[in-house]
């Protein structure tokens, strides 16, 4: 009768090790997938702040530059960029620029010295650019810096970040 208990009794510790051993490989795996996931999440959002922030360089510079000599070549480049209110913008401004610049011989060279992407979430992001722009013309003895700080709205728009709102602040 002792045999039989001894084996009752390791037989009920054997199932419930094996029943612990369960639920904690379990939790394990839970925990490792959980992982995973933050990761694929954190590589994703830092890919996006990447895109984010080298679009609103490229869209800006863009958008702040133009040499007299190629208005309709940079018009051509910039305005695939943009979208919505910003596109908008951008194009009422350059009808009177094509018949300014030329006369001026005007030529403006914008550069993004620093931005921070202030928030990202979905396909929208906020980004504050400082830039310095350089503008030169037939009127002005030397060359003029102007320093900027530009808040835009980016807009993914089929797998692309676009300018969709542009303010000097």
């Amino acid at each position: 009768m002792s045999d039989t208990r001894t084996r009752l009794h390791s037989t009920g510790r054997g199932r419930l090790a094996s029943a612990i051993a369960a639920i904690l490989l379990v939790v394990a795996v839970a925990v490792v997938a959980a992982g995973q996931w933050w990761l694929h999440q954190q590589r994703s959002h830092d890919t996006d702040e990447a895109d984010v922030r080298s679009a609103a360089d490229d869209a800006v510079t863009s958008v702040l530059s133009y040499d007299y000599r190629r208005l309709q070549a940079g018009m051509r480049a910039t305005t695939p960029l943009l979208t919505g209110d910003a596109r908008s913008q951008y194009l009422d401004l350059q009808k009177p620029l094509l018949h300014t610049a030329p006369k001026l011989q005007a030529v403006v060279d914008a550069q993004v010295k620093t931005m921070s992407v202030l928030d990202l979430s979905g396909d929208s992001a906020r980004v504050l650019l400082f830039v310095d722009q350089t503008s030169s013309s037939k009127w002005l003895s030397r060359p003029q810096l102007d320093q900027s700080r530009i808040l835009v709205t980016m807009t993914r728009s089929s797998g692309h970040w676009l300018v969709s709102t542009l303010a000097a602040i």
